[in-house]
């Protein structure tokens, strides 16, 4: 029986081992793969005598031909796996055991690298970078042996000790965390782990489980008067990347909080007449994936967003055409993610210019969702309504989301209240 495939530096083949003589005079049929001269086995269970072998490829017999077609097919598969690894650039023998263990592995680090290929491979690049950073965090504090069961509730005190130690923040820690109970929960739906293992409680103090611990105090949100300070402040004709980071800022804002990825993405089609006003529909691209229906957010177009579109829109408004010109020609999802992550920082790079000009913490793209959200709120806006703005699932995600900002609120409140006490 010849299957072979070779490709680059990594070459496949099926391979009759009969270095191992198993007590029904039968030896195991193995699929040997080559990368850079390291050896690696794979053996799917299969096992056949020497005549069965020797006739596999011309026998009429029904179990043998099945057997055959089964070995075929896993070979198949195999090859599959390979030819996405080396097209990525990843491929190592690790990798393609994670693959086709179909994540089921017990060792953490191991588990998250098949997340990583997984999500890679739905092109989930989002996903992907997030886990990548998680790996990278987890591999730092716990090691690349650690396991599941290993994990336990003083082992990720001491974790978070240690980072807090290095100088990290408690959000940042508290997200990482939050990932790997995300990681705990999809380990326990794949059977890869028992909940018994599960360190982590929601409620503070029960059952002797590890509350992950939230920061606070890093959500920014700019109140009315501070938005109104970066939408009059002069910029020359001699700082356009800057004038177009504000515009684009206020755009978000102007657009309920829409992220960066959805606004590079929308389309002039997505524009649609309603009544006597124009409106933007679009899909949240974030929870495309992570609720059971798409939720569909509406928002209308003013004037000063159409001032906007046509600033810096695509003159043609081809209803096919992206509105905004910056993600044109890329059709892979990855070069796509990528480039919003790098105009991202970009335009994050200007927020700071600007803010530290005018006085105002630092800001981000993520600043005019929360900034929209919180003046809302503050302004009387039915909290049903922002929710639908917001793309949120449930009432409860956007209430979470907006205590956030009140609790900010009510500090600044009070420390002004102190601060006329001791006159300053």
């Amino acid at each position: 029986m010849e299957l072979s495939f070779d490709k680059g530096n990594i070459s496949l083949r099926v391979i009759y081992d009969t270095r191992q003589t198993k007590k029904n005079g039968k030896h195991a049929i193995r699929f040997r793969v080559i990368h850079e001269r390291n050896v690696y086995y794979i053996t799917p269970g299969y096992d056949l005598t020497p005549g069965e072998w020797e006739v596999i490829n011309k026998t009429r017999q029904k179990e043998l031909r099945k057997t055959k077609g089964q070995i075929e097919l896993s070979f198949d598969t195999i090859k599959k796996h390979i030819d996405d690894l080396i097209s990525k650039g990843e491929y190592s023998h690790t990798k393609l055991n994670i693959l086709l263990k179909g994540g089921k592995v017990t060792n953490l680090i191991q588990f998250i690298d098949s997340r990583i290929l997984e999500f890679e491979q739905s092109n989930r690049f989002g996903n992907a970078s997030v886990y990548r950073s998680a790996n990278t965090f987890f591999s730092k504090y716990l090691g690349d042996s650690i396991t599941f069961k290993t994990i336990n509730p003083k082992i990720l005190e001491q974790l978070s000790e240690k980072a807090r130690a290095d100088g990290m923040r408690q959000t940042s820690i508290a997200l990482y965390l939050r990932t790997l109970r995300a990681i705990y929960n999809e380990a326990i739906l794949r059977g890869s782990i028992s909940q018994n293992v599960y360190p982590f409680t929601r409620s503070e103090g029960k059952d002797g489980k590890y509350h992950i611990q939230e920061g606070g105090g890093t959500h920014i949100a700019l109140d009315a008067e501070q938005m109104g300070k970066i939408a009059t402040m002069q910029l020359t004709d001699g700082t356009p990347a800057l004038k177009r980071s504000r515009d684009l800022f206020l755009l978000m804002f102007l657009l309920g909080g829409i992220n960066i990825g959805d606004l590079l993405s929308i389309k002039w089609r997505d524009i649609i007449i309603n009544g006597d006003s124009r409106e933007l529909v679009y899909v949240r691209k974030k929870t495309k994936r992570t609720t059971n229906k798409e939720v569909i957010i509406k928002v209308t177009v003013t004037s000063t967003v159409e001032k906007y579109f046509n600033m810096y829109g695509t003159p043609d408004r081809l209803p096919d055409d992206l509105i905004f010109p910056y993600l044109n020609g890329l059709t892979d999802d990855k070069k796509i993610q990528a480039k919003i992550k790098a105009f991202t920082k970009n335009m994050n790079d200007d927020l700071k210019t600007i803010a530290k000009s005018l006085g105002l913490p630092p800001i981000s793209t993520m600043v005019s969702r929360h900034s929209w959200a919180t003046i809302s709120k503050n302004s009387g806006t039915n909290e049903s309504f922002i929710k639908e703005t917001l793309g949120h699932a449930t009432l409860s995600t956007t209430q979470k989301y907006l205590k956030n900002f009140e609790q900010s609120k009510r500090k600044a409140n009070f420390e002004q209240m102190e601060g006329i006490v001791n006159n300053q």
